[in-house]
C-alpha cells in the first residue's frame, strides 16, 4: 500500500462525506431554528401533511380517555380527537385541527370533554362548545358544580353554559408545594441536547439557535469551499489543455 497516498485519500473522502451530509445537515439547522421560535411563530396552528414522507405511517386511534354513555356507546379520546363507538363501528365526532382530548365527566350537567381546542358538552348525538381555550381538566365538585379550564385560569358553572372565574379552587392549588420534577436519565440527556437543563425552559432558544447557526455556517461555508475548489481545479485543467 503506498502510504504517501493516504493523506489525499482522506482527503478527499473528508471532502464527498462533507458534501454528502451538507443536506441532511442543513434540514437539521434550519428546523432546529423553527423549532426553537415555534411558539413566536405559531407553527402548531399550521396543518402539515405526511403522506409524502415515508417515515409516518397510519397508527390506531389513541385511547387516552374513556367513557362509556348509558346507550352503550363507548366515547373514546386522546391526541386523535374524539371517537365514538357502537356497535362494535367507530366514527369520528370532533377529530378536526388537531384536537387532543385529556378527560371525560359524566356530570348531572351532561357530558363533558376537555380538549385542547374547548370544552365540549355532548347534547343529542352531537358537541358543542361551551368553554373556549385550552381545557386540559373538568371535575364536577361536591355541590354540583362544575371547574374547568387548565392550570391557574380554572372557571366555575352550575349549569355547564355559564362560566366565570374561580377563586376557591385555585387559591387550593396555590397551597401545593413546589417539588423537584421527576428526571430520568434518559430526560436528562435530552434535557442537556437541547439546552433546557442549562438555561432553562425560557432559554434554552438561545442554546439551539447558537448551535444551529454554527452548524449552518459550517455547512455553508464548506459547500462554498468545496464548490470555489472544484471551479479552481476545472480552470487550472483548461489552462494546461
Amino acid at each position: 500500500m503506498n502510504d504517501k497516498g493516504m493523506p489525499s485519500r482522506w482527503r478527499r473522502w473528508h471532502m464527498w462525506a462533507g458534501v454528502i451530509l451538507a443536506l441532511p445537515f442543513l434540514a437539521i439547522c434550519v428546523t432546529a431554528l423553527l423549532i426553537s421560535h415555534s411558539k413566536s411563530l405559531e407553527l402548531k396552528k399550521i396543518d402539515a401533511s405526511s403522506r409524502w414522507l415515508p417515515g409516518y405511517v397510519p397508527e390506531r386511534v389513541e385511547a387516552k380517555a374513556l367513557l362509556q354513555l348509558a346507550d352503550g356507546t363507548l366515547v373514546v379520546g386522546g391526541k386523535h380527537g374524539l371517537w365514538e363507538i357502537r356497535a362494535g363501528r367507530a366514527e369520528p365526532a370532533l377529530t378536526g385541527k388537531r384536537i387532543e382530548v385529556f378527560q371525560f365527566v359524566n356530570a348531572p350537567q351532561g357530558v363533558f370533554a376537555a380538549t385542547s381546542s374547548g370544552l365540549y358538552r355532548r347534547d343529542a348525538s352531537a358537541w358543542t362548545k361551551q368553554l373556549a381555550g385550552n381545557v386540559t381538566t373538568v371535575a364536577v365538585l361536591a355541590d354540583g358544580s362544575l371547574i374547568a379550564g387548565e392550570a391557574g385560569k380554572l372557571q366555575r358553572s352550575t349549569d355547564g353554559e355559564h362560566w366565570q372565574a374561580d377563586a376557591t379552587v385555585a387559591a387550593a392549588l396555590d397551597s401545593l408545594p413546589k417539588v423537584d420534577p421527576p428526571l430520568s436519565l434518559a430526560r436528562l440527556l435530552f434535557d442537556i441536547h437541547t439546552g433546557k437543563a442549562l438555561l432553562g425552559q425560557d432559554g434554552k432558544w438561545l442554546w439551539i439557535d447558537a448551535c444551529a447557526l454554527v452548524m449552518l455556517m459550517l455547512t455553508l461555508s464548506g459547500s462554498w469551499l468545496w464548490m470555489r475548489g472544484r471551479q479552481r481545479r476545472v480552470r487550472l485543467a483548461v489552462a494546461g489543455a
